[in-house]
C-alpha cells in the first residue's frame, strides 16, 4: 500500500442521495449511516490504492450520547478509541465516526458543504490531523484484517464503486 500523504485541512461535502440508495441495492446491509437530507460528510483522503476514490467520515449530533458511551466502553476496554472523535463542527459538537468510513467517488459528491459564511466549510488544522491520523491508523489495521475497526462493508462498496467507474471508462471507448 503506498504511503497516505498528509492533508492539512478536511473539506466538508454533502453527498448525493443516489450514492446511498444505489449501495442499498448493490451491497444490502451495508454499514451505511442513512444520508440525512443535508447532512456533510468529511472527505478524509484520497484512496491509497485508487486515485479515482475518496475515504469518507459521517458525522452526527450524538444527541443520545450512543457514541459517547461506545466511545467509553472502548476507553475502558482497550486503554483508548480511535474510532470516534467528539469536537465542534460548524458551531455544534458533533462525533465525527472513523469506525463508519466509506469509500466514495467524485460522481457522488453533490457540493461542497457552505459554513453560515457562505464559503466552503473545512475542518481545523488541529482537527484535520487528529481525524486524518485516527482513519490512517484504522484503515490500515481493517487492510491488515481487523474488520471489525470499521462498521461498513467497505470492501465490497469499495468494489461496487471500481466497477461502476470502469463501466463509464468503457462507455467513453464505445463511442
Amino acid at each position: 500500500m503506498k504511503k497516505m500523504r498528509k492533508i492539512k485541512k478536511l473539506r466538508a461535502v454533502i453527498l448525493k442521495e443516489e450514492y446511498f440508495e444505489n449501495m442499498n441495492i448493490k451491497v444490502p446491509d451495508n454499514g451505511l449511516l442513512w444520508n440525512k437530507t443535508g447532512r456533510p460528510t468529511i472527505i478524509v483522503f484520497p484512496h491509497p490504492t485508487n486515485e479515482n476514490l475518496s475515504i469518507c467520515i459521517p458525522l452526527t449530533s450524538d444527541k443520545n450520547n450512543h457514541y459517547k458511551n461506545r466511545e467509553c466502553l472502548k476507553i475502558k476496554k482497550y486503554g483508548k478509541c480511535n474510532t470516534i472523535i467528539f469536537d465542534n463542527f460548524n458551531g455544534v459538537e458533533n462525533a465525527y465516526l472513523i469506525q463508519n468510513m466509506f469509500p466514495i467517488s467524485n460522481k457522488y459528491i453533490h457540493h461542497s458543504f457552505r459554513s453560515k459564511g457562505g464559503n466552503d466549510y473545512y475542518l481545523n488544522k488541529k482537527l484535520s490531523g487528529k481525524i486524518f491520523d485516527n482513519a490512517k491508523k484504522v484503515f490500515e489495521y481493517y487492510k491488515k484484517g481487523v474488520k471489525n475497526e470499521i462498521l461498513t462493508k467497505f470492501n465490497e462498496i469499495e468494489e461496487v464503486l471500481v466497477n461502476e467507474i470502469k463501466k463509464e471508462k468503457n462507455k467513453g471507448y464505445e463511442g
